[in-house]
């Protein structure tokens, strides 16, 4: 069993509400239930770096939301080999498995090729049709700030196409605000598509830190 303990980073006690403390309080308690139900469960799961033999599973995970949803703007199913490239290229990409099963995946890339925007990452995460609902997109996503961090990334953009609402519940469990929507720019499945763009709110506790045991 890999278990995952998150902190919140530190900040001065001064001013701060009393909600505050309630999120922490709260979002903690939520993590060691999602930990309890794996310990029941018998799962042995972990949170690593993805590798080369994940790819096929990964390109299964990812082709369903391609061929069946509007979460992505592809159309065309990928291969494990292009799955490669990507894993090559990315800033930090990370897998969670379960019994020796890729169940989700999540990674960082630069938001932008210009200068400016080295600082600024965009995270995107998949899980396995029927994983939903667990825990495992909180815990990646929280893995996958840690990871971004370690290679100078302060700002980590979510995108996300509309509807989406367990994206949207996701980010703003996390600490993420929508900042704008671009209307209508995408097409697929003979409908327009609209893109909401959320960015973390100051302030708010973020578990950026994930430390990985086992």
């Amino acid at each position: 069993m890999s278990l995952v303990s998150c902190e919140c980073d530190n900040r001065s006690v001064s001013g701060i509400e009393p909600s505050f403390w309630f999120e922490v309080i709260s979002m903690l308690i939520s993590n060691m239930l999602i930990h309890l139900i794996f310990l029941w469960a018998g799962s042995i799961s972990m949170i690593r770096k993805a590798i080369a033999s994940d790819c096929e599973q990964i390109a299964d995970i990812y082709n369903h939301y391609i061929l069946n949803t509007t979460v992505t703007f592809e159309v065309d199913p990928v291969t494990a080999e292009e799955i490669a490239e990507r894993q090559n290229k990315a800033l930090c990409f990370l897998a969670y498995e379960e019994d020796g099963y890729v169940l989700g995946y999540a990674y960082a890339s630069n938001y932008h090729s210009r200068a400016a925007y080295r600082y600024t990452a965009e995270g995107s995460i998949y899980l396995k049709n029927g994983a939903e609902g667990r825990g495992v997109g909180t815990l990646l996503y929280e893995a996958l700030f840690s990871a971004a961090k370690e290679h100078g990334i302060r700002e980590m953009i979510g995108v996300i196409a509309l509807p989406n609402k367990s994206s949207e519940a996701l980010h703003q469990k996390l600490g993420y605000r929508k900042v704008g929507v671009m209307e209508r720019c995408g097409f697929k499945f003979d409908q327009a598509i609209d893109l909401s763009f959320t960015t973390p709110i100051r302030n708010k506790p973020i578990r950026k830190k994930c430390l990985k045991f086992g």
